[in-house]
């Protein structure tokens, strides 16, 4: 009996120890294993060192819809008073790579138009032109300020720039007589040029969120072309076809300052068509409406570093 309670006063104090370590565990253990009321989730220590989703899911694919109004400068243009607005529309697509940048194609339906009547520059040249092109181009879209994938987190009003590569049908035609022709094929300046030219757009726009679905956007973008003859006038007038009959259509639209200034004389004279060699370009004034397919509906991302204290808070406002 004495042996007994030696051993006993002699180990108690390691005794209790291990039995208050052995009750820590199982505690512990058994609270990790409970699942969230909110997420349905068991907590784990992943879940606090895990980093976040990047965005390039389903979730995150768009369709786009624009109205735009389209403006054309080129060597119809005497200032301000080139400018013929023009409505125009498109469908796109967008492909948000992370919280900064997403991938953004559109097909655009451009119609562009301008004329010497009524200028200054160039008024008894006579000419006029009106296109309805085909623009299609692919951008790179950068985000000001980083997008949210959490609705409720998102700033309302989300500055961005934009730039990419794209190309632009070349087709214009003019009215003669009551009757329209395609300029490209009678080659007015001698010159075979092609009917598709490559396009760099670049711009600016302001993004509104409308709700988590929905977005619309007011966005200006200036497109330089590779093209001189998106107006169908470049440089000098074609001196060859001084010699064709004067009923060719050819030779009629190529050269129209005798049908503006009632001097045939001047049909003689062949010599500088339209302004220096510099690329035609055009602007778009664009409403932009994008439609996300879905979108992080949780209140609290629990991918995030500091997600447990953000679920504690969020059970103690409950």
């Amino acid at each position: 009996m004495l042996v007994v309670k030696n051993i006993y006063f002699k180990y108690n104090r390691f005794l209790r120890y291990s039995f208050f370590v052995i009750f820590i565990a199982i505690a512990s253990s058994n609270a990790l294993a409970q699942k969230s009321f909110i997420t349905g989730k068991k907590f784990s220590s992943k879940t606090i060192t895990q980093k976040k989703k990047p965005l390039n899911y389903i979730n995150y694919i768009g369709v786009t819809a624009n109205l735009s109004t389209a403006l054309y400068n080129g060597d119809f243009c005497d200032g301000l008073e080139c400018f013929v607005p023009k409505f125009s529309f498109g469908l796109g697509g967008e492909y948000r790579y992370n919280e900064s940048l997403l991938f953004r194609t559109e097909l655009n339906y451009l119609r562009l138009s301008s004329s010497d009547a009524g200028k200054r520059f160039e008024k008894s040249r006579g000419l006029s032109f009106f296109s309805n092109t085909i623009d299609f181009n692919v951008n790179v879209v950068y985000d000001i300020i980083e997008f949210n994938k959490m609705y409720r987190r998102r700033v309302f009003i989300s500055p961005y720039v934009t730039v990419g590569l794209g190309f632009v049908t070349v087709n214009p035609k003019t009215k003669y007589e009551g009757k329209t022709y395609k300029l490209r094929p009678l080659q007015t300046e001698g010159v075979d040029y092609s009917p598709i030219s490559l396009t760099i757009p670049y711009g600016l726009g302001f993004r509104f969120n409308l709700n988590p679905h929905n977005m619309i956007a007011f966005e200006g973008n200036l497109r330089h072309t590779f093209t001189d003859y998106l107006d169908d006038v470049s440089y000098r007038y074609d001196a060859a076809k001084v010699n064709l009959p004067d009923d060719d259509i050819s030779k009629i639209l190529s050269d129209r300052r005798s049908e503006a200034s009632g001097n045939s004389a001047l049909s003689t004279n062949v010599g500088k068509r339209g302004g220096e060699k510099v690329k035609d370009k055009y602007f778009l004034a664009s409403v932009k409406f994008t439609h996300t397919f879905w979108v992080t509906k949780q209140r609290y991302n629990i991918n995030s570093n500091n997600s447990k204290f953000r679920l504690i808070r969020s059970i103690q406002k409950k």
